[in-house]
């Protein structure tokens, strides 16, 4: 509705910072459904995990202990992951040292 109000020629100003406001949220509803996607699909494959505030630009930190017995499932289900994301770019570090566990 908004933005037919600004297509239509609607001169109130409020408007365009309305319908901004409105498009982030969605986008940040869109990131959290994402976000709790990911972590649902991944910490079975894990022994704990750790989930932290992103960093700028990130939709997600997580940190996983997975098991070495588990570690191919875990990569491959990354990979399948990333697949279905086509606009979402994925960065897996490790192995670490298990310092988020402690």
């Amino acid at each position: 509705m908004l933005n037919e109000r600004i297509k239509a020629g609607d001169s109130d100003p409020r408007l365009p910072l309305q319908l901004g406001e409105l498009v982030a949220a969605q986008v940040r509803e869109r990131q959290e459904e994402l976000a709790a996607a990911l972590v649902r699909a991944l910490i079975p494959l894990a022994r704990d995990h750790s989930v932290r505030a992103p960093a700028d630009g990130d939709l997600l930190n997580l940190s996983l202990l997975v098991p070495d017995d588990r570690r191919n499932a875990f990569v491959e289900a990354g990979a399948d992951l990333a697949r279905q994301a086509d606009d979402i770019d994925f960065r897996f570090t490790g192995p670490l040292p298990p310092y988020s566990f402690v």
